[in-house]
């Protein structure tokens, strides 16, 4: 019994973690000027092609 819940908190802790990271990304995202966005845009759309670029 003690071990699923310790998996039940390591999932819950995991998921919390996860919005955490996800909400200050956002939040430093917002905070750039116009001309980072662009740039951050752009670079994240070339994500999928760089592990073939580099790595093929």
């Amino acid at each position: 019994m003690a071990k699923k819940d310790a998996v039940k908190k390591r999932k819950w802790f995991k998921k919390l973690l996860l919005v955490l990271v996800v909400a200050a990304a956002i939040g430093w995202y917002t905070q750039q000027d116009e001309s980072k966005k662009r740039f951050l845009k752009h670079l994240g759309k070339q994500v999928p092609y760089l592990p073939a670029r580099y790595y093929a």
